[in-house]
């Protein structure tokens, strides 16, 4: 077939189904179609979106729930700290006063050992004469 037949023909077969076309599928009809499906669409859309909202509200109250326990526990806690410091001033004071108890003991047992220490000294000095000057006679 020649070139210029065969784009005739072409011609001619595209206006053919091109006003078949339009008999068949109008511009009004495709449109109020599209819209048609595009309605169901978002409607799909708006229910799946609403479900994921209720399911991200049920997250959020778990959170909500889950700051209020630890909330919670965190006054717990701080009540054991204020615990822990009222012990660790206890403590102080108790280990304060058994300190200077201590110290008031040890200064009574060192005056006693300093007396005993003088007596012992003049006892020793008394042996030493009482050995050292008979010998020193003996010698003289």
């Amino acid at each position: 077939m020649p070139e210029s037949q065969a784009e005739v023909q072409a011609e001619l077969m595209a206006e053919a189904f091109g006003f078949y076309a339009e008999n068949i599928v109008t511009r009004e009809y495709l449109d109020v179609a599209l819209r048609a499906a595009f309605a169901d669409q978002d409607a799909k859309f708006e229910k799946r979106f609403a479900a994921i909202e209720r399911r991200f509200a049920a997250i959020d109250q778990r959170f909500v729930d889950i700051d209020q326990r630890f909330a919670a526990i965190d006054q717990g806690f701080a009540g054991i700290a204020h615990q822990f410091v009222d012990l660790k001033t206890e403590l102080a004071t108790m280990i304060n006063t058994r300190m200077n108890q201590q110290d008031v003991k040890l200064a009574s047992i060192e005056a006693t050992m300093n007396g005993n220490f003088r007596v012992l000294s003049a006892l020793m000095g008394v042996t030493l004469l009482a050995v050292a000057v008979p010998t020193l006679q003996g010698l003289l």
